[in-house]
């Protein structure tokens, strides 16, 4: 929770600022990519994870877009996405789905934000100090957080 206050805090500063003739970050922007990427992806869990990065490759590749300030200001926007998605599927799942199916996905949802904190440590620990391990922790985040995203909406098909 603590990241994604972080990564919040500093798009809202980036785009409250301005991004130093870094890119212009939106947030929306994020969503519309995020949304026609998985709207023209094909069915398999394969093909919808690959639109992770379909915001942040191209705004990186703007003016200010491979500084540490750009990049995490790229990253926090496409996380917000994924991370409005991942929230929004997982509220369908537990109106949709049955008490005790509900449950033991709470369970390792709860074991799955864990588990991202983790592996997310572990990348970020390599390059511990410097500006790259927050770079590194922004990255990770958004990959994993799109990564469960689809999963979750994946799982909204398994209903009868």
């Amino acid at each position: 929770m603590g990241i994604r206050i972080a990564l919040v805090v500093f798009v809202s500063a980036a785009l409250a600022g301005g991004c130093a003739n870094a890119q212009e970050v939106s947030v929306d922007a994020a969503r519309a990519a995020v949304a026609a990427c998985l709207d023209s992806a094909g069915p398999t869990l394969a093909e919808r994870e690959a639109c992770a990065d379909v915001y942040l490759s191209p705004c990186m590749e703007q003016p200010g877009g491979d500084t540490t300030y750009g990049m995490i200001a790229c990253t926090g926007a496409e996380y917000e996405a994924w991370d409005e998605i991942l929230n929004d599927r997982y509220g369908q799942l537990r109106e949709a789905w049955p008490e005790g199916a509900f449950e033991a996905l709470r369970e390792a949802q709860g074991a799955w934000l864990a588990w991202r904190e983790a592996e997310c440590d572990i990348e970020t620990a390599m390059f511990e100090g410097g500006t790259l391990a927050r770079v590194t922790r922004a990255m990770c985040m958004n990959t994993m957080t799109a990564e469960r995203a689809v999963k979750l909406d994946d799982m909204l098909s398994w209903l009868p």
